[in-house]
């Protein structure tokens, strides 16, 4: 491809991609996405909004992929170890279940369950490498 068809090519993805922009958030949404890429010397073919929820859908998917690990450690655990029977661990899956929808819907945060823990069993816990979103 020649140069020249190259440049053009660009200049009309961005075109389309202006349009779109105008046309789902309108031409002030599209004048703060040229301010922060002038700034910021971005060049790439997604919005901050597109680029935010797809940060947040990883995420997402990141903390469910390491709850259910955890939650297969855990069982394994409970039953080789302690002998946890059925009813036991389904006690266990539900209050994980519920513990899982309280983080996820900002009811309740690491550090809750870190101190819970702390004050109640006197056994401190630290997440390494956490940093709060």
């Amino acid at each position: 491809m020649s140069r020249e068809k190259a440049h053009m090519e660009g200049r009309l993805d961005g075109m389309i991609f202006a349009r779109d922009i105008v046309k789902k958030d309108g031409i002030e949404e599209l004048e703060r996405e040229i301010e922060r890429r002038q700034a910021g010397g971005i060049n790439v073919r997604l919005t901050e909004k597109e680029i935010k929820n797809m940060l947040d859908d990883m995420q997402k998917d990141m903390f469910e992929f390491v709850f259910d690990k955890c939650l297969i450690l855990g069982v394994a655990i409970l039953h080789d170890t302690f002998d946890f029977g059925l009813e036991e661990i389904k006690k266990y899956h539900e209050a994980m279940a519920e513990a899982q929808h309280y983080l996820e819907t900002g009811e309740a945060e690491w550090e809750d369950f870190i101190q819970s823990i702390e004050e109640e069993l006197q056994i401190k816990f630290e997440i390494r490498h956490y940093k709060k979103p």
